[in-house]
């Protein structure tokens, strides 16, 4: 069982290192994209400790009108967040269908070279589903599959720093099921 997990996820990477070409003529979208992922995960860290300096201040008796700068932070942070969210999917998923249509085309290229036997030998209703459903498979990979995989590791790492900032043994602790 774990030689067979082992294979299918080195034939996965495999699969995924064959779309390189494919994100190459969209450098900006790609890099763009992935640096609003970082912008937006960091600013997504920064909510939590702007709400904990708010609790903070209510509790030792500040004046209303700091919490309420503070809150004010908090929203600002989050209209910026949400922002910089929609322009992050927006090229990333336009990155994953620019791809998936040039996979499209490459593939009709493809097709038309082939002699008629192979299309003899293949049945029409997998070389369709080919076309649609796997094309649309690998677009989810291309764009959205590499967003969300920036933004987890990301997301992650900023709450890590901001946990062991606050507390390096409460930290360590909570990841030790982690390690399990």
């Amino acid at each position: 069982v774990q030689k067979a997990n082992v294979a299918s996820h080195s034939s996965a990477a495999s699969a995924l290192r064959r779309l390189v070409p494919y994100y190459r003529p969209y450098p900006r979208l790609l890099f763009g994209g992935l640096a609003l992922v970082v912008v937006s995960s960091a600013l997504g860290a920064v909510v939590p400790w702007l709400l904990r300096i708010g609790i903070d201040d209510l509790r030792a008796g500040t004046a209303l009108r700091d919490v309420w700068y503070i809150a004010l932070g908090v929203i600002a942070v989050a209209l910026c967040g949400g922002a910089l969210r929609y322009w992050m999917r927006e090229m990333l998923n336009g990155l994953s269908r620019y791809i998936e249509y040039d996979l499209r085309q490459a593939l009709f290229i493809h097709l038309t070279r082939l002699d008629g036997a192979y299309f003899g030998r293949m049945r029409t209703g997998d070389l369709m589903a080919r076309l649609t459903n796997d094309l649309s498979a690998v677009r989810m990979a291309a764009g959205p599959a590499v967003m969300y995989l920036t933004n987890t590791i990301f997301g992650a790492a900023f709450a890590l720093v901001f946990m062991l900032h606050i507390d390096v043994k409460l930290t360590l602790l909570a990841l030790l099921p982690m390690v399990l």
